[in-house]
Formats: C-alpha cells, structure tokens, sequence
C-alpha cells in the first residue's frame, strides 16, 4: 500500500511529511537506491548523504545511511545541516559513485524529499531515476538491520567545499574591492531559515566586506515561508537593503542550490535579468568559454547576447537534471533557469546559490559598476546584435 503512494519527479522523490514521506516509504526508496546502484557500480559503491534543517531530515539522513550500509554500500554522512551544492561537490571530490541529499529543496516546509546526485555532482537523468523509481514496486521494508559501523564515516563537507570556491571566485579582486573607502562592499544576506545558514556572511567578512545574515539559523518552517527565492517572499531582505548603505542582498532558498538578488534600492532583480548579469560576467569579464544551456522560459535576450559572441545555446526542459545531462554532454560553460538557478561547467553541473551570490559580488568589484548599471549595459549591448 505505501509503495503506491511513491511518485518520483525528475531527481529524486519529494513528498508531504507524515503523509506519503514516512519512514516505511524513505526505507523502500533507499533500498531501491541501493539496489540501482549496487547493479551498476559493482566497483565503487560509495555514497556522500546529506539533510537539510527541515524536521526530522537528520534522522531520514541516517535512516537512509543505516539502509545502504545494511545493502554494503560505504556512505559518508555529513555532520551537520549542509546546503545542497555542497552535497553535490563533495560528491564529485570525494569520488563517490552517488549522492543523497534530504531535502525539500525550495518546496513549503512540509514537503521532504529525496534528491540524487550522480558521480558528476549533477542530479540523476530521468532514466536513472526513473530506474530507481520501478524498483520500489519491488523493494520490500522488512526490519532493518543495524548497520556496520565501518561502512558509515562521518564528515563535515564545508571546508573542501570553501577551499575549491578559491579556485572559482577571485578573492584578491573582492579583498581590493573591500580595501578601498570609495566603494560599498557591503551586503546583506537572507538564508530563508534554510541550509545556506551564516556561510555566505563567513566568507564575505574574510575578503573585508561588510555583511550581515538575516534568518540565518536553520529553522524548519523557514520562520513562515516559502523557501523560494521570489519576490512576494523576500520582503524583509528588501526592506533591510532599501534602508542601508548596502551594494545588494542575496536570497537563498531552502537548500541554497537557487540565488535571488535585491538591487541596492531594495528592488528584486527578476529571474531574467540575474542570468544575463551571470552570463555577461562569466563570459565578458571572467572569459569562460564553451555552451550555453536554457530553459525555454527564460529570456530570448539570452540566446542574443550569446549570438553576438558566437556563443552556442541549447534549450532544455524547465528542470535541472535535463539540463545538467545536456551541460555534461555539449561542456558547456554555464546553464540557467527561470528560477534563479545557476551551474558552471568548471564546477559542478548543479544549481549552487552560494557560488552565485559570491559571482554577483566579484562582478560589482571587477567591473566597478552596480548590478543595475550592469543590466543596463547588457541592453546597450543586446540592441546592437
């Protein structure tokens, strides 16, 4: 009877708590996972699991790591909350062939999920998923056996993950940005109550800027929200930035893998305009170069910018795992949604909300111009294509 009430989306199973996401249904998905995974990597069968700050997604995060050491799969636990990115690369950079996060990503706080992560560190392609998918029908409950304590380690995923983002963000520009008095190296950052927590503030007070979190500890009804980086949810970070001498705020939804901006008036920078401002940078500024990937509902303006570089742009579905597959497959550079989701091709192909609003600074300090003059310049720019 539970098995029927199991409905996957594209990367993974999302569910209402106490409803269809139960512990009997999170048992009979892990179980399958396992049994996907043990079919296909017979050689490496090491799984990085991550939660959430939601209830109870730290006792789902070891009830799902007790049933894949049950099935001898090595699991690395993370220690604590952990926003989804960096689930994601500790995947890759720890050479697992998997990954779990529990999480409901931007979903209201009763949803939970289960989302997976491939060896890339971007999500499970809908055939995968939908493999894991048809072998819950099969996978029974049964009682759990307690599982070998040395196939489950514990680890803390940040640091590797702060690490690498020096290889990504230019911290030097952002420190000279900071150094000097003329410039506002100041921002205001609003985790949601999610899994983005104070690790934006952390990073922007040790390059020098000014910074300060609002809703920053991990609070499972995200203080009666939305987690989701939209305007009609970011009042109080838009307040905050219109009244301060602030350059921008940032948003992060509920397991940071999505950005949202507010300009330094306060106003929310729609979805469209924040991945031309990415995109402008990444390629204009930073000189990445490769593929485009974009949802059809994102802005036209888009494939125009990239045309007049003689950028190539490919169209996915509004989801992330096709976009992720398609990113791997073209190497493209970066990937956007329509709901202020980023990926970068020197990274992860994933959406990471941090790295985004880190790139958001580090544009305003190479370029020496405010995110809306950026926007404007990129409308000069699109009119002469």
């Amino acid at each position: 009877m539970m098995n029927k009430q199991i409905v996957f989306g594209m990367d993974g199973w999302c569910g209402v708590m106490g409803d269809d996401f139960i512990e009997e249904n999170v048992v009979r998905v892990a179980r399958a996972f396992a049994a996907y995974l043990t079919s296909n990597h017979s050689s490496q069968r090491q799984v990085a699991v991550g939660f959430d700050g939601r209830k109870n997604s730290k006792a789902f995060a070891g009830l799902v790591s007790t049933v894949l050491a049950e099935r001898d799969v090595n699991v690395i636990l993370s220690s604590t909350v952990v926003p989804t990115p960096i689930l994601s690369f500790a995947v890759k950079q720890k050479k697992c062939a998997a990954g779990i996060m529990v999480t409901g990503g931007h979903q209201a706080s009763q949803y939970n999920g289960l989302k997976f992560k491939g060896a890339s560190g971007g999500p499970f392609n809908a055939r995968e998923t939908k493999n894991i998918e048809s072998l819950t029908t099969t996978s029974e409950i049964g009682r759990l056996e307690p599982a070998p304590s040395d196939l489950i380690s514990v680890a803390d995923f940040l640091p590797a993950y702060l690490s690498n983002l020096k290889t990504v963000v230019d911290f030097s520009v952002l420190r000279s940005f900071a150094e000097n008095p003329k410039n506002v190296a100041s921002v205001l950052i609003d985790s949601m109550g999610g899994a983005g927590q104070n690790i934006l503030e952390d990073v922007f007070v040790d390059c020098g800027w000014r910074a300060q979190t609002l809703f920053g500890e991990p609070e499972p009804n995200f203080f009666d929200r939305s987690p989701e980086v939209i305007s009609k949810n970011l009042d109080p970070l838009k307040y905050n930035v219109s009244v301060t001498n602030t350059a921008f705020g940032i948003a992060t939804d509920g397991d940071a893998g999505r950005c949202g901006i507010v300009y330094d008036n306060g106003e929310w920078m729609n979805a469209q305009d924040t991945a031309l401002a990415m995109l402008w940078h990444l390629w204009g500024q930073k000189g990445w170069r490769g593929g485009i990937v974009k949802t059809e509902s994102l802005t036209d303006t888009i494939r125009l910018l990239a045309e007049g570089w003689d950028a190539p742009v490919f169209h996915a579905q509004s989801d992330f795992s096709a976009m992720s597959e398609l990113m791997l497959k073209e190497q493209c550079m970066f990937a956007a949604d329509d709901r202020g989701g980023f990926a970068y091709g020197k990274y992860a192909p994933d959406k990471d909300g941090i790295l985004a609003g880190l790139l958001f600074a580090e544009m305003i300090a190479m370029s020496g111009k405010s995110i809306r003059e950026v926007v404007q310049e990129i409308r000069r720019m699109v009119s002469d294509v």
